[in-house]
């Protein structure tokens, strides 16, 4: 991603969908960190970190 920082978030218009990637070259090896988050995230277990969320790509409304 453009802060190269991963992207783990629901879809913002379709709840069952998730957004995972970002992961240019170098994800692969994050892969299994990876999957797992997205595991708990979509089990419901626990939250991604606010730094992979698709929101702090919006531009400010001001």
């Amino acid at each position: 991603s453009s802060d190269q920082n991963f992207i783990l978030d629901r879809h913002p218009e379709a709840e069952n969908v998730w957004i995972v990637g970002g992961g240019s070259g170098h994800g692969f090896k994050h892969g299994p960190a990876l999957g797992e988050m997205v595991g708990d995230a979509v089990l419901g277990l626990k939250r991604p970190p606010s730094e992979f969320a698709l929101s702090r790509f919006k531009k400010n409304s001001s």
